[in-house]
C-alpha cells in the first residue's frame, strides 16, 4: 500500500547526584540503590551506620529529621549531610551502709569507653564489703569501663571487725577480756599479762605502751600487742652480824 516513513520520538531523562557528607568520627551512609547519578524521580533509601561508642544523630542539607533509615527522592542535585557524636553515659553511685565513694574523674557525665577509678571510703567503724550493679568483686579501688549506656554501681559498707595479735616476749602469756577472735569498732578489750613463775611483767609495746598491767586497748582498727616479761631478781640474802665461832651452848647477841 505504500513507502511509509517512521518518526521515533526520544525525551531526555535528567541524571542527578547525591552527595553524601559525614560530620563526625566512625560513621558512613549506605544509599540504595548506589549509583554515581539518578534518573528524576528516583527514590533512593540513606541507611546510616557506625561503631560502638558513636551514635547517628540526624540529616540536614536536602534531607532533615532524624529517621534512619529515611528515604530522598531524586528530583535534582542533593547534597546530604549526616551526623554523628561519641556517646556520653552517667555514673550513678548507690551507698549501702555508711561510707562514701570518691569518682576519678568525678564527671556527670562520660564519654563511652571512659576508664573511672572507684574508691570506697568506709566511715569510721565501717569497712567496705563489696560492689554490685555494674560492677562486681571487692577490689578497693578499682575501675569502670563507661561503655553499651549509663552506668549504676552500689558500694557495701559493713560494720568493721577488727583483729588483735598478742605477742610474747619472755616467758607469760596475756589474758583478753573479752576474748574473740574479732571486735567491732570501739570495743574496748582489758589485757592482764601473767608472767610464769620465776618471771615478772616488764611493759607492753606495739599498739600499747607503758607498764601498766591490767591495761586497756581501743579496738578503732587492727592492733598488735607484744607483753614484755623479765627474768625475776633473786631475793636478797639476810646478813648476819656477830662471832662465827663460837662455842656451842652459847648464846651471842646480834
Amino acid at each position: 500500500d505504500g513507502d511509509k516513513t517512521v518518526t521515533a520520538h526520544f525525551t531526555y531523562v535528567a541524571e542527578y547526584t547525591l552527595t553524601i557528607i559525614i560530620d563526625g568520627e566512625c560513621g558512613w551512609v549506605i544509599k540504595s540503590p548506589d549509583y554515581p547519578t539518578y534518573p528524576h524521580g528516583t527514590v533512593v533509601t540513606l541507611l546510616a551506620e557506625t561503631i560502638s561508642c558513636f551514635s547517628f544523630t540526624h540529616w540536614s542539607g536536602d534531607l532533615s529529621g532524624s529517621n534512619n533509615p529515611e528515604d530522598i527522592t531524586m528530583d535534582s542535585d542533593k547534597t546530604v549531610t549526616a551526623h554523628f557524636t561519641i556517646n556520653f553515659y552517667t555514673l550513678d553511685i548507690n551507698i549501702n551502709g555508711n561510707g562514701t565513694v570518691n569518682k576519678s574523674p568525678d564527671l556527670d557525665e562520660y564519654h563511652c569507653g571512659a576508664n573511672v577509678t572507684l574508691t570506697a571510703v568506709p566511715d569510721p567503724g565501717w569497712a567496705f564489703s563489696y560492689w554490685s550493679g555494674d560492677l562486681t568483686g571487692s577490689n578497693n579501688p578499682t575501675n569502670i569501663i563507661m561503655y553499651g549506656g549509663d552506668k549504676t554501681v552500689t558500694a557495701h559498707f559493713t560494720t568493721g571487725e577488727y583483729t588483735l595479735d598478742i605477742n610474747i616476749d619472755g616467758n607469760g602469756y596475756v589474758i583478753k577480756d573479752p576474748d574473740h577472735a574479732t571486735f567491732p569498732y570501739d570495743t574496748t578489750v582489758e589485757l592482764t599479762a601473767v608472767p610464769d613463775p620465776s618471771w615478772v611483767f616488764d611493759h607492753w609495746s606495739g599498739d600499747l605502751t607503758g607498764g601498766n598491767n591490767p591495761e586497756t586497748i581501743f579496738m578503732d582498727d587492727n592492733k598488735t600487742v607484744t607483753a614484755h616479761f623479765s627474768i625475776a631478781e633473786p631475793p636478797e640474802k639476810p646478813s648476819i652480824d656477830g662471832p662465827t665461832n663460837g662455842k656451842a651452848g652459847t648464846s651471842y647477841p646480834y
